[in-house]
């Protein structure tokens, strides 16, 4: 039957509802052998068949047409087949290539991402061609594709993927947001390092989603944020002056300490501010050297800080007018009549213990 070709097309097409199974696999083999896709249409019906030996010969056949309309039938009720259905069906979706990507994708949006399901062993087998097309989808204008794709890249090998789903970090979605921390949270330290890279953003809402999100990603976010310091641009080391802040490790303080004599003034008016908001006697300590800026911006920014601190600021501003030597210093003077009741009250507590 195979020798005559397409003129066999017809009778075997016609054989299909034949009672017995193995009549009807016979048939579909032999259209597949032929190979003119004419009767796909008729074979994806029995991608359905109660035989197995049916289903199995029906998704080669499809495959073989190369005919793409079968992936979405293919992909149904994977699960539920015994095993050999389900891997010859399995391999003839990845068989099609970039072409069934877009089915795998629709398929695991529909029924749940869970790494227990066929459907996303499927996505793994097809690797680069789903890579490929997941990474393009990342850019697009609607907010569920990019979802999508962050969702899909976190399920192949994640640690290639960390470069481009990083910026993901500072989306104007939320769940986009989500989907890339849980993504980079999963490649460990490569997908902390690939986030704090993405501190130099010069916007400022984006940064400070990025900064959260390396805070969210525990002790290998925030080193990651503080490794970059050296070769940090502004916006970078204001990013990590931003991580510093939310984290509040002690252990980080001598970054501020460095930070706080940054050659840009808005780094230093930052660390000001997250000095203000840790409200700890060191914290108080690095305000009071911050009185002594050149820039008067920063001086006076120390001093709104040390007032936030309330006492405890005024307790590190007097300790310092106490234990200084020679002639009083008028910067600390000043410091001292602005920050008011705190400060005169820690002073004059020094002053009655000297006594």
């Amino acid at each position: 039957l195979v020798a005559f070709g397409q003129a066999a097309v017809d009778p075997l097409t016609g054989l299909l509802p034949a009672a017995d199974a193995t009549a009807r696999c016979r048939a579909i083999e032999t259209l597949c052998e032929i190979g003119d896709p004419l009767p796909a249409p008729e074979i994806l019906d029995y991608l359905s068949d109660p035989a197995d030996d049916v289903r199995i010969a029906a998704a080669r056949a499809l495959q073989r047409f190369r005919y793409a309309p079968a992936i979405g039938t293919l992909l149904q009720n994977l699960d539920s087949e015994t095993a050999e259905v389900r891997e010859a069906k399995a391999e003839v979706v990845v068989g099609f290539g970039a072409l069934a990507v877009p089915n795998v994708l629709e398929d695991l949006d529909h029924h749940g991402w869970s790494g227990e399901r066929q459907v996303v062993a499927i996505l793994r087998r097809l690797n680069e061609p789903a890579a490929q097309q997941c990474v393009e989808m990342l850019s697009s204008e609607e907010h569920h594709l990019r979802w999508m794709a962050v969702k899909a890249l976190g399920l192949l090998d994640t640690s290639a993927h960390v470069t481009v789903v990083a910026p993901l970090l500072a989306d104007e979605d939320a769940q986009v947001r989500e989907a890339a921390l849980a993504t980079l949270s999963v490649a460990g330290k490569a997908g902390a390092e690939a986030a704090a890279l993405c501190l130099e953003d010069p916007e400022v809402v984006r940064r400070q989603r990025i900064s959260r999100a390396l805070v969210e990603l525990g002790d290998a976010g925030i080193d990651a944020a503080v490794r970059t310091y050296e070769a940090a641009q502004v916006s970078g080391r204001l990013g990590i002056a931003e991580v510093v802040a939310l984290s509040q490790r002690p252990g980080d303080l001598p970054v501020l300490s460095a930070l706080l004599q940054d050659a840009s003034i808005t780094v230093r008016l930052s660390v000001c501010d997250t000095l203000a908001e840790w409200q700890t006697p060191d914290c108080a300590a690095m305000l009071v050297q911050a009185l002594h800026d050149p820039e008067p911006k920063v001086a006076d920014r120390a001093v709104e800080g040390l007032k936030a601190l309330g006492e405890v600021g005024g307790e590190a501003l007097a300790t310092v007018l106490v234990e200084e030597t020679g002639p009083a210093d008028g910067v600390l003077l000043t410091a001292l009549t602005a920050l008011g009741e705190p400060a005169l009250t820690a002073l004059h507590s020094y002053l009655e213990r000297d006594e």
